[in-house]
């Protein structure tokens, strides 16, 4: 059963309003890396994909695969 449209309506705004937060916030962690001047220049890149490789997981399960017919009403 698939959730009623007027509900998903008013999720979907929720979702991509929480999508942006978790993705300002991920970005606010890479500027903090850029900015980190213990670290090489080598090393800012190394922990910066490392990072956006969890986070893009992270992303994922959160975020992927949600539609209005594969939730629960």
């Amino acid at each position: 059963m698939s959730v009623p449209e007027s509900d998903w309506k008013k999720f979907k705004p929720l979702r991509d309003k929480a999508l942006a937060r978790l993705c300002d916030r991920i970005l606010v962690e890479v500027g903090l890396t850029m900015a980190d001047d213990a670290l090489s220049s080598h090393e800012q890149y190394l922990k910066i994909y490392s990072l956006i490789r969890e986070r893009d997981k992270e992303l994922g399960q959160i975020f992927d695969g949600y539609s209005r017919s594969r939730m629960l009403s």
